[in-house]
């Protein structure tokens, strides 16, 4: 996994956006149904495998759309990310005279599936078909830059992550991302910039905390690097952002003489 992807990752899937729209789709079923969509997805959750079985068997019944989203969503939470991706696709072709907005979020998801499967550039098309429907989501922006990063096109997804910038500059984890791509160019002094705009705006982010700790310890930094990461462990000690404060601080512990 890239630096940006590890960044941009969204722990929370697009399913709360989706679940109205969904159960008012062409196909959805009976409307009496939202409920048995909205525990299925639920289930998905705590109980991926049980969740797929309840969604094949209301697929079979004339479940609908919502049925196989569930099913979509089950085998992503399962690690069948290349089907999961199918289905979400498949879907979105399927309702391509729904609302703009859907459309995007199922190509965003199937984006995200292929990205999980290690599939970039087929996840980048699919963003690309997300963006083609609502252009300014930032959200979608900075999933296609995770797509450009994880095939090293830094420059495109500093390209997106700039467009992203401009519709919400409020997002620290934007700039964040931003400085990342910089600093995999070799540009520390705009990576630098970014992480102090970051950090400006929000300074106990995390991730940002470990992006200058890095910039200081490209810049021969040790003891601020130290600072930053030290930091990390205080601020959020249970993150993935703290793995890698660790990781970081054991290998300074390593090259200090004895």
């Amino acid at each position: 996994m890239s630096d940006l992807r590890r960044l941009g990752a969204r722990a929370a899937p697009l399913v709360a956006a989706l679940i109205a729209a969904l159960m008012a789709a062409p196909g959805a079923g009976a409307a009496d149904e939202p409920d048995r969509y909205k525990n299925c997805v639920l289930l998905v959750t705590v109980r991926p495998a049980e969740a797929m079985e309840s969604a094949l068997a209301w697929a079979d019944a004339g479940g609908g759309v919502p049925a196989r989203h569930c099913i979509a969503l089950a085998l992503q939470a399962l690690g069948d990310y290349r089907a999961a991706a199918r289905g979400f696709h498949r879907l979105a072709v399927e309702l391509d005279h729904a609302p703009a907005e859907i459309g995007a979020k199922l190509y965003a998801q199937a984006g995200n599936a292929w990205l999980r499967a290690n599939q970039p550039k087929t996840a980048r098309v699919a963003f690309d078909q997300a963006l083609k429907l609502t252009p300014e989501d930032p959200d979608l922006l900075i999933d296609r830059a995770l797509a450009y990063a994880d095939i090293k096109d830094y420059r495109a997804a500093i390209e997106d992550l700039d467009a992203a910038i401009r519709h919400a500059p409020e997002r620290a984890d934007v700039w964040v991302l931003r400085a990342t791509a910089y600093r995999r160019l070799g540009e520390g002094d705009q990576a630098g910039a970014d992480i102090a705009e970051a950090l400006a705006r929000d300074p106990a982010n995390a991730d940002g905390l470990v992006e200058r700790g890095l910039l200081n310890l490209e810049a021969g930094e040790a003891a601020a690097a130290r600072r930053d990461f030290a930091e990390v462990l205080v601020l959020a000690p249970d993150s993935p952002a703290a793995e890698l404060a660790r990781d970081y601080l054991d290998q300074l512990d390593k090259a200090e003489p004895p």
